[in-house]
């Protein structure tokens, strides 16, 4: 356990400081939070939710940069499992991905995907293929993705931004989305790439924080 020491750094700086908190956000991601784990500022712990006394175990993971770089960071190896736990109970609810999922069916020059089978090729499920909703009932696979690198109208993202896809029906509607939808991971996702640390969409932000402090809560009354 430690207390944050912050330092006014000029605009333009690495740090944004936050007025009354103490607390330190990346310049270029007010989302997640910075805190010194050495008196010299050498290494830093990456959270997505504000807390005085930060756990490893619910942090992104470490850094020795700023910002953080895919060769300085060190991911927490507990933080993406309860990212994806959270995914796939309230992906399928996000406005964000409902939209997109609607887009897709209306993008008549989005590549069909009709064999299933492909979505198992490389073991990265459906982030492999977005496939457009076409005729004769067949749907496709929507991708949820890091807001750090959003496609362009008609692209899909690249695999390292894509946290997993849901299925979705001819009419662009996700399929059992009110118990999570049909969710296949990527495994080929990273929290840190080179654009940046993960930057979810305001919905899921707020999801994956109410689980992290969850877990906090449940660790302090352990």
């Amino acid at each position: 356990m430690f207390a944050l020491r912050t330092l006014a750094i000029p605009r333009g700086g690495v740090l944004r400081i936050l007025p009354l908190r103490g607390v330190s956000t990346l310049a270029d991601n007010a989302d997640i939070y910075v805190h010194a784990l050495d008196s010299g500022k050498k290494k830093h712990l990456l959270t997505l939710h504000s807390t005085s006394a930060p756990n490893p175990r619910l942090a992104l993971g470490t850094t020795t940069s700023l910002p953080p770089t895919p060769s300085t960071f060190v991911e927490n190896p507990a933080f993406l499992p309860l990212l994806q736990r959270v995914l796939r109970e309230h992906a399928s609810k996000d406005p964000q991905v409902q939209a997109d999922a609607l887009g897709l069916a209306n993008a008549t020059a989005a590549p069909l995907f009709t064999d299933r089978a492909r979505r198992r090729q490389g073991g990265s499920g459906g982030a492999n293929y977005q496939g457009g909703a076409g005729g004769g009932g067949v749907g496709g696979w929507v991708h949820v993705y890091d807001q750090r690198g959003v496609p362009a109208f008609g692209r899909i993202a690249d695999t390292e931004d894509i946290f997993g896809s849901l299925l979705v029906d001819a009419h662009g509607q996700i399929v059992d989305k009110e118990v999570g939808g049909v969710w296949e991971e990527s495994r080929m996702y990273r929290l840190v790439s080179g654009r940046g640390v993960m930057r979810l969409t305001p919905y899921l932000r707020d999801r994956v924080r109410e689980a992290l402090e969850a877990e906090e809560k449940r660790g302090s009354e352990a």
